[in-house]
């Protein structure tokens, strides 16, 4: 409060004083709220949710603005800390602002604001978690209040949030759009989006063909380096010696000049055969034992035949239900012999080839979705049941289609809630097409 004394000067030469109180902006609380009225107070909330801020003011006429700024309090143990640490005001790179207009109610003003607390700010909150050891995974936001110079004042009203539990999410056809593909029975586009990139099924082909090569390079390279640790050596007779002692790491260069850093090889010997030399010197031992053995010809053979065979299907295979550390259970016609080695390239790629099987999957999805509904159908059919691609078709009313889209529903449980909750016919269906993928712990 300010006092300002006015002087009154009056026709007979009398004067009077006259004392003012001038109220100075000020703010007497803020709150939050789960809605615009400002009638349900909130402490936490979530990512995914809107709430609202309220201010009360005093001081401060109606109409004016207020300029708001967002924060996340950082707590730490030593108070010393805290006064030299500055609270975040990233979201998770950009600063949250505001403006709120002041509105009269009963010689009081107030102001409202909305927000959105982005799903995109999941990164902020694992900061906090794992910068503070955070027990109960949650930020504290708050807003800083600004009017014009007169006021500037942090509003220690704070909200707790955490992450989401949200598990339904659109997957849309392209980047940058929020709604789902929509196609019609025949499988023609009901919604238009230039899809940029090249065919699934090339990079599928792509895919699979260098994931084969790499992965038959990669096991001819340890069956010659565990040749070499064990003390093999070949000579300039073609016969291979082996004893396993005196065995140094060394860097050695190959005949193509690639360099392999700190290989266990046995020390080089020779030895005279009548007139002839017989040594290990001047050989690649590793250049020999990656071009000389039975499974390494096969190995070769499978890198440059790869073209002939039908990997998509071996891959398929691999991942439907087969144990990887025995040999595949599936025909390979004479190649039969290499299913040992097809075995051990499947266990040793394992992730590289989750990739790719899921490549093969979207191609399939691809071309299903253009025969329409039958196709979506046969290819649920196919996948429906699978542990890894948990695919389900689901027919729901217009009403719960747009429910859906309106952002109404958090878990696709409660879709089928509120569809079952429906009274009448089916007569206008629309089918949903869902798959149930884990991502970490959580289930989307």
């Amino acid at each position: 409060m300010g006092k300002n004394t006015f002087t009154i000067s009056f026709d007979d030469g009398t004067t009077a004083s006259k004392s003012i109180t001038i109220a100075e902006p000020s703010i007497i609380r803020g709150w939050w709220s789960s809605d615009r009225e400002g009638n349900n107070n909130l402490k936490e909330s979530q990512l995914g949710e809107t709430v609202f801020f309220h201010i009360e003011t005093k001081g401060i006429a109606e109409g004016k603005e207020l300029e708001l700024k967002l924060y996340d309090r950082d707590y730490y143990l030593l108070s010393i800390i805290n006064l030299l640490d500055r609270d975040d005001d990233e979201f998770p790179d950009k600063e949250v602002k505001k403006k709120a207009t002041i509105r009269k109610i009963d010689r009081r003003g107030y102001a409202t604001v909305e927000l959105l607390l982005s799903e995109k700010w999941e990164s902020v909150v694992k900061d906090d978690i794992e910068k503070f050891a955070n027990l109960d995974k949650k930020i504290e936001l708050y807003w800083e209040v600004k009017y014009g110079d007169k006021l500037n004042e942090k509003v220690r009203s704070e909200l707790k949030v955490g992450f989401s539990d949200r598990t339904l999410y659109f997957k849309s056809p392209i980047d940058g759009h929020n709604l789902p593909e929509l196609i019609s029975y025949d499988g023609s586009p009901l919604l238009l989006m230039k899809l940029a990139g090249s065919k699934i099924k090339g990079e599928v082909k792509n895919k699979i063909g260098g994931l084969v090569s790499k992965a038959i390079d990669d096991t001819i390279s340890d069956i010659a380096l565990a040749k070499m640790e064990k003390g093999s050596l070949a000579t300039t007779s073609g016969q291979v010696y082996t004893k396993n002692s005196q065995i140094y790491s060394r860097d050695i260069y190959t005949n193509d000049g690639k360099l392999l850093k700190d290989v266990k090889q046995r020390n080089n010997f020779g030895y005279k055969q009548g007139d002839d030399l017989i040594t290990s010197k001047g050989l690649s031992q590793y250049d020999y034992f990656t071009t000389t053995g039975k499974r390494v010809t096969i190995l070769g053979f499978l890198r440059n035949a790869g073209h002939l065979l039908d990997f998509a299907g071996l891959l398929n295979n691999a991942k439907n239900g087969f144990d990887t550390s025995k040999p595949l259970s599936i025909p390979m016609g004479p190649l039969s012999p290499i299913n040992d080695l097809a075995g051990v390239l499947i266990q040793q790629y394992s992730n590289d080839l989750e990739e790719t099987l899921e490549m093969v999957v979207q191609d399939e999805l691809a071309e299903a979705k253009e025969e329409g509904l039958k196709g979506v159908q046969r290819f649920v059919n196919k996948w429906g049941q699978s542990n890894d691609y948990k695919y389900q078709l689901l027919s729901i009313s217009n009403e719960t289609f747009n429910n859906l889209l309106n952002g109404n529903f958090k878990k696709f449980s409660e879709v089928e809630i509120f569809e079952n909750s429906l009274d009448g016919d089916l007569s206008s269906v629309i089918y949903v097409l869902s798959r149930e993928v884990r991502i970490g712990m959580k289930i989307s």
